[in-house]
């Protein structure tokens, strides 16, 4: 973000100075900063089959909000700001706007056969209409979307009753759903296109810089 808005300034006082706006860039002698590798922290087949396990009778609404990151590889702030009517049962899909997506890119998120069913229970059980949140206040459809820090507290007392490691956090699960689909032998552009990535540079690092045992 600090080296776009950079580019973005440069970019301006360049335009300005061609129209004798200014006569110097400030930004021109500022440094940008070198990116570093992500750490991604991917959690195992094992690992993630208690966790799902767990909430299956505990917390079914808090289930399908983590199977939603790891098999729909929806980020979480994505989540929040679903709407009902954006979710396509019937095609198996969540259409994820541009305006709710961290890359401004709208795109469909698939939905598994078995996600479709749980989403469906979820929707009979609880009173809600087509401009509800998914999720607002006690993981029920509302007119607020849920609060991060919320889905956060529900997170870790799950992986303080599970006694998991503390660096297992949400995006996590959306971390190991991107390796998962790299190592099934699923080419990195239809992977970039699912997981909302802006280009290529950004899958690849899961590929490059994973060790997955």
């Amino acid at each position: 973000t600090y080296n776009n808005y950079l580019k973005q300034l440069r970019l301006f006082f360049e335009w300005a100075i061609g129209h004798c706006y200014c006569k110097e860039d400030p930004f021109k002698l500022i440094k940008t900063r070198k990116k570093e590798i992500k750490k991604r922290q991917v959690i195992s087949l094992e690992q993630r089959t208690i966790i799902f396990n767990y909430l299956r009778d505990r917390d079914p609404a808090f289930l399908i909000f983590i199977e939603l990151v790891y098999f729909s590889l929806l980020r979480p702030m994505e989540i929040r700001r679903c709407l009902v009517n954006q979710i396509h049962l019937d095609e198996h899909y969540i259409e994820i706007p541009e305006e709710q997506a961290k890359c401004w890119k709208m795109r469909h998120a698939p939905l598994s056969d078995e996600l479709v069913e749980r989403i469906r229970e979820y929707l009979n059980a609880h009173p809600h209409t087509a401009n509800s949140h998914l999720f607002s206040t006690g993981f029920r459809p509302g007119t607020k979307p849920i609060g991060a820090k919320s889905v956060q507290l529900r997170w870790m007392d799950m992986r303080k009753e599970l006694e998991l490691p503390e660096e297992y956090v949400i995006y996590s699960l959306r971390d190991s759903g991107i390796v998962d689909m790299l190592h099934a032998g699923v080419d990195e552009l239809t992977v970039m296109h699912a997981a909302g990535h802006h280009d290529l540079s950004t899958t690849s690092i899961y590929a490059d810089h994973i060790d997955v045992e």
